[in-house]
């Protein structure tokens, strides 16, 4: 049986000290980004409209409608690939529906 004083594996005598896990330094809260509550914003106007575009937004970006309600409860921020996607979906929609003055 190896012990902890063997010296052909080099070690030394000193005592085990306990497992302690790493601990990640607590998150300091910051202030929203004032484009992503503006595009957060936008996108809250334009599901208020209509039931059930909640889910329309979520089928065009590919994820749940959760993360859609997240987002829109300020819950979670999306990503800036995400944040794009739904500018180019609310530049889309606007396009398409142009009498509606409250999208960017």
């Amino acid at each position: 049986m190896v012990t902890q004083t063997d010296p052909a594996r080099g070690l030394k005598d000193r005592p085990h000290l306990p497992y302690t896990p790493a601990v990640s330094p607590k998150k300091l809260p910051r202030e929203p980004d004032p484009e992503v509550t503006r595009l957060l914003d936008d996108l809250k106007a334009w599901c208020d409209q209509e039931y059930g575009r909640q889910s329309e937004i979520a089928r065009f970006l590919g994820v749940d409608r959760k993360r859609i309600n997240d987002w829109l409860a300020r819950r979670t921020e999306p990503s800036l690939g995400m944040g794009l996607r739904i500018l180019r979906f609310l530049q889309t929609q606007q396009a398409q529906n142009p009498e509606t003055p409250d999208q960017p």
